[in-house]
């Protein structure tokens, strides 16, 4: 266990992840998050279809767009109702989900999370430092005390 299971928000996410599955799925608690590893990714392959298949089956026809990302603007400007843009403006695809977009994200997560312990931690020193700094000048009196 972490910090982090203080923080309520992911304290709650840490639960709803812990019963990811159960429902729908009829997996074990847990199965998906953490049971996986010891299954391979051929397992979690198919709970991945699993998943999606439910989703085409319960979701109504009108509300539900399966869709890839390499069909670019058409299909979900479509189901959307809009305009596609012209075919001179590319689909964001490539700029998504690439190796470099995701550790950058990556990176910028990693300095929101702890990010903020080195600043609280120099701005308590600071606050020590000047209230220790502040208790040892002498108190000057001003003429005519």
């Amino acid at each position: 266990s972490s910090f982090f299971g203080y923080i309520p928000l992911f304290r709650d996410l840490k639960i709803i992840r812990y019963f990811m599955g159960t429902t729908h799925l009829g997996l074990e608690p847990g199965a998906l998050t953490h049971g996986w590893r010891e299954k391979g990714d051929e397992w979690l392959a198919e709970q991945y279809e699993r998943h999606n298949q439910h989703v085409v089956d319960n979701v109504p026809k009108d509300q539900l767009l399966v869709f890839n990302v390499k069909e670019g603007w058409k299909p979900l400007c479509n189901f959307l109702g809009k305009e596609a843009p012209p075919d001179d403006k590319p689909f964001p695809h490539c700029q998504v989900n690439n190796a470099a977009s995701l550790k950058a994200l990556k990176k910028q997560f990693v300095r929101i999370v702890y990010g903020w312990i080195p600043m609280l931690a120099l701005s308590t020193a600071a606050v020590v430092w000047a209230s220790q700094r502040g208790e040892k000048r002498p108190s000057r009196l001003r003429p005519g005390n």
